[in-house]
C-alpha cells in the first residue's frame, strides 16, 4: 500500500476549513475515477467520507479504507444492517435497502458537500444523539450552498448526487465525472483527466442496475469516450502532479435550506426508522451499529517536514537579460497554430454556462477528431436528418478556432437563439465553397432543451456571401 503523507481531506478541513469549489470539482473527478474503478471490479465502498480520502505528498486525493466494502458475488450484508458513517449514508440504507452503486454515489455527493461547506449536510453540533441527523437525512432537502458563493450549476450536481430516491441520482461514478468535467469546461477551467482502471484487462465488471436489470457500462459510455484509462487496478485516484494550490482557510459557512422541510414525510415512517435504530443500539451495546462507527474519530495530527533551507550563491556578475519575444500570432490563413480554441463571450444570460459548454464540446471534439462525441451536440432530430456518415465526411479535415458567443436570446422556455462566430480551417475539397480552405462563420443556432441539455437543432448562416448559406473566406 502506498504511503500517503498528506493525511486525509478531513484533516485538511479541520486545519484549513472549507475548500474552494473550483478545487472541489478537480477532487470530484479524481475520486469518481477511483470509485468507478472499484465498481468495475465488483466492489462497493460503502463508507465514502472525507476521512477515507487520503492525500499524497503531491496533493493527489486517493480513495482508501475499503474496510467495510462489499464484493460482488461475496456474502451479502443483511438488508437490516446499516453500513458506513451515518452522516454520509444514503437514506434508503436506513430503511433496510442493500448497498448499491447509487448509495456509493450518494456518499460521494455528501463528501463533496462537506468539502464545499466545511461540515456535513445534515449534522448539527448541538445534537445530543445521531437520531436528529438520521431524520434530516431521510426528510430534509439538501442545504443550499448558493448563498455562500457556490455556483448554481455546481449546487445542482451535488443536489442530484444526494437525491432521496436512488433512481434520481447519477447511475454511476463515471457519469458523475463526466458531468463535473462538463462544469469545468463550461466555467473555462482546466478539465481534469478522468483515470479509470480496468481490473479485468479488456473487459470491465458491471454492477446490476438498481432496478434489477443488468446495465453494461458500454451502454452508457458515449462513442469515443475521452477518459484516460489506467491498467493499474490499485491506482484508485488521479495521476500525481508536483504542485497543489490551496485557498486561504475560511470558517464553515452557515447553511440555508433550499426549500422548507417536506411536510409529506410520514411521522410514522420516521418513528419506525428511529425505533429500529434504537433497537439495534440496545442489542449492540458496544458503540457500533452493524458496521457504523458511532464514536467520533480522533483528530489526526499532521506532521509536516521542516522546510529545506536553500542558500543561493552570490552571482559574480549581473545576469545577461533574456530577450523578450513577442507572443505568437494567430493567422488562420496559414493554419490553426497559435489560434485560441477556448469559447469567449461577454454575454450575461442565465443559461450562458450550458450554452458555452455545448459550444466548447463541439469545438474540442471536432479538433480532436472525436466526431461521434461532436455529433452528440446536435438534437436527435438533426442527427437523423444529417446522418453520422455524412457528418464525419464533412468534418474529417476541419479545425475550428477563435470561437465566440455573440448573443443569446430566449425564444421559449425550451428554445434559444444563439449567435456564434468561429473560423474553420479545412482541406480545399471540403470547404463550404469548393477551394475555400479558411471560412469565417457567423451562425444563428437554434438550441433546444433535451433531457436537461441544450443541443443544436439547426443553424442559419448570417454572413452568407451569395444567398447560398455559405460563409465568406478569410483568405
Amino acid at each position: 500500500m502506498d504511503y500517503l503523507a498528506g493525511g486525509s481531506l478531513a484533516d485538511r478541513l479541520r486545519h484549513q476549513g472549507a475548500i474552494g469549489w473550483q478545487e472541489v470539482l478537480e477532487i470530484a473527478v479524481k475520486v469518481a475515477g477511483g470509485l468507478e474503478t472499484a465498481h468495475r471490479a465488483g466492489v462497493l465502498h460503502r463508507d465514502l467520507k472525507p476521512e477515507n480520502i487520503l492525500v499524497s505528498g503531491y496533493g493527489e486525493p486517493k480513495l482508501a479504507d475499503f474496510g467495510i466494502a462489499s464484493v460482488k458475488g461475496g456474502t451479502a450484508t443483511s438488508t437490516a444492517a446499516l453500513t458506513g458513517s451515518i452522516a454520509h449514508a444514503a437514506p434508503e440504507l436506513f430503511e433496510g435497502a442493500p448497498s448499491s452503486v447509487r448509495s456509493d454515489v450518494y456518499g460521494l455527493g455528501s463528501t463533496l458537500f462537506m468539502l464545499l461547506a466545511g461540515r456535513a449536510a445534515f449534522t448539527d453540533p448541538a445534537d445530543e444523539s445521531f437520531l436528529p441527523a438520521l431524520a434530516r437525512i431521510s426528510r430534509d432537502p439538501v442545504p443550499d450552498l448558493r448563498p455562500v458563493g457556490v455556483p448554481d450549476r455546481v449546487c445542482q450536481v451535488v443536489e442530484r448526487l444526494m437525491a432521496k430516491q436512488p433512481d434520481e441520482r447519477y447511475g454511476s461514478a463515471e457519469e458523475v465525472a463526466v458531468a463535473v468535467r462538463g462544469l469545468q469546461r463550461g466555467f473555462g477551467l482546466a478539465v481534469t483527466t478522468l483515470v479509470v482502471g480496468d481490473p479485468a484487462g479488456d473487459s470491465a465488471a458491471a454492477w446490476p442496475a438498481d432496478d434489477g436489470q443488468a446495465a453494461s457500462r458500454s451502454d452508457r459510455r458515449p462513442t469515443g469516450s475521452r477518459m484516460a484509462r489506467s491498467r493499474t487496478a490499485g491506482a484508485l485516484g488521479g495521476t500525481a502532479s508536483p504542485t497543489q494550490t490551496y485557498q486561504r482557510p475560511r470558517p464553515p459557512p452557515p447553511l440555508v435550506s433550499a426549500a422548507p422541510p417536506s411536510s409529506g414525510w410520514p411521522a410514522r415512517r420516521v418513528g419506525l426508522v428511529v425505533a429500529g435504530v434504537l433497537g439495534i443500539l440496545l442489542l449492540a451495546g458496544a458503540g457500533t451499529v452493524m458496521g457504523i462507527r458511532l464514536t467520533t474519530p480522533q483528530p489526526t495530527t499532521l506532521t509536516l517536514p521542516e522546510p529545506e533551507t536553500i542558500i543561493s550563491p552570490t552571482p559574480t556578475s549581473a545576469p545577461t537579460p533574456t530577450p523578450t519575444l513577442p507572443p505568437p500570432v494567430c493567422d488562420p490563413k496559414i493554419g490553426p497554430e497559435n489560434c485560441d480554441t477556448t469559447v469567449r463571450t461577454t454575454v450575461f444570460h442565465p443559461l450562458i454556462e450550458e450554452v458555452t459548454s455545448t459550444f466548447q464540446t463541439f469545438i474540442d471534439d471536432i479538433n480532436e477528431r472525436r466526431y461521434g462525441d461532436a455529433f452528440q451536440t446536435r438534437s436527435p432530430r438533426l442527427q437523423r436528418a444529417i446522418g453520422i456518415d455524412r457528418w464525419i465526411e464533412e468534418h474529417s479535415t476541419t479545425t475550428n478556432v477563435l470561437p465566440v458567443i455573440e448573443s443569446v436570446t430566449d425564444v421559449s422556455g425550451d428554445e434559444l437563439r444563439v449567435v456564434v462566430t468561429f473560423t474553420s480551417i479545412q482541406a480545399p475539397e471540403y470547404g463550404p465553397i469548393p477551394g475555400q480552405t479558411c471560412s469565417l462563420w457567423e451562425l444563428a443556432w437554434r438550441m433546444i432543451r433535451v433531457n436537461d441539455q441544450w443541443l443544436i437543432d439547426g443553424a442559419d448562416v448570417l454572413n452568407d456571401v451569395n444567398d447560398d448559406n455559405n460563409p465568406p473566406s478569410c483568405e
